[in-house]
């Protein structure tokens, strides 16, 4: 995983250094801004996708059941083919 603090010198500056670093201040908002909607967005793009996942498990299950269900109205493969 990436560093989230790129580099940490600035962010030391600015917590102990003058009230007049104004500039860094704006540039750490800035990123956790930045790392914020990045880590937003992952999350967003994870439940999307396991929602999707579980909608095609369901569906998979309904065909599994249709399967079972009209099973008997067909001959067996191996019988068709000889075995």
């Amino acid at each position: 995983m990436a560093n989230i603090i790129p580099n940490s010198q600035p962010l030391v500056k600015n917590l102990f250094g003058s009230p007049s670093s104004v500039d860094e201040g704006d540039k750490i908002d800035s990123l956790c801004d930045q790392l914020q909607v990045e880590e937003n967005t992952q999350l967003a793009v994870r439940n999307a996708q396991k929602e999707i996942h579980e909608k095609r498990l369901e569906e998979l299950r309904k065909q599994q059941e249709y399967l079972k269900e009209t099973n008997w109205k067909y001959k067996p493969a191996d019988s068709l083919i000889g075995l």
